[in-house]
């Protein structure tokens, strides 16, 4: 951060990133200059990426880097502390949680990639902003924020189990959904979109149903 000035940028009186003039003078307030980046946001960046991988059989000290991943979900979920929020990256495997995995209330975007996670007892997700994509799932999962502002999105992937939404919109799009029930309550408004169903769907809240079919397995 201290080096900034030197590669065309520094910090103004609000303490924004700013890009400098050509002579490497703060420039007249633009906000093309102005990055909203704060010493503190590129310190603690946000959406920062952590990585799982149960592919990897060798040993080193994971710290969820693509170069050392978790080889779990457990290990990877306890490592979110930062309230910025996370990309969490799954490599295509088999894996298999045997205890409740519960996931801190920090926004997440988690892209599956095709890996499947078998949940003995279910998965608990407070968060109020999530997406999940192209994730496979046997087990429950339970979105419990009441926030009114929330958004749960999920997409692609094939879920075996019940999912009990809470949250102020939520969106299931292409997913493939094999059994359990999808529950949604009153303060709930629920897109489901181009899925396949063998699942029941009761919703006391808002529901909108768009283009489904049966799920031939």
């Amino acid at each position: 951060v201290s080096q900034s000035r030197y590669k065309g940028y520094t910090f103004n009186g609000a303490n924004e990133l700013v890009c400098l003039d050509l002579l490497g003078n703060i420039p007249t307030l633009n906000g093309k200059n102005i990055t909203e980046l704060t010493a503190t946001n590129i310190t603690s960046p946000e959406n920062q990426h952590v990585y799982i991988d149960g592919n990897r059989t060798d040993t080193y000290i994971e710290d969820g880097s693509i170069y050392k991943p978790y080889k779990n979900i457990s290990s990877a979920v306890a490592s979110l502390t930062n309230s910025n929020g996370y990309v969490l990256n799954i490599m295509p495997y088999q894996y298999t949680e045997l205890s409740t995995v519960s996931v801190p209330s920090v926004p997440l975007a988690i892209y599956g990639n095709g890996a499947t996670i078998t949940l003995s007892n279910g998965i608990n997700i407070p968060n109020e902003n999530i997406s999940i994509k192209d994730l496979n799932v046997v087990g429950s999962l339970n979105f419990t924020s009441t926030s009114t502002n929330g958004k749960i999105i999920i997409s692609g992937g094939n879920i075996t189990g019940n999912i009990n939404l809470d949250g102020n919109f939520c969106n299931v799009n292409h997913v493939t959904l094999l059994g359990g029930v999808l529950t949604a309550n009153s303060n709930s408004y629920v897109l489901v979109d181009g899925c396949y169903l063998q699942s029941t769907i009761a919703s006391s809240g808002r529901l909108i149903i768009y283009k489904i079919g049966r799920a031939h397995v």
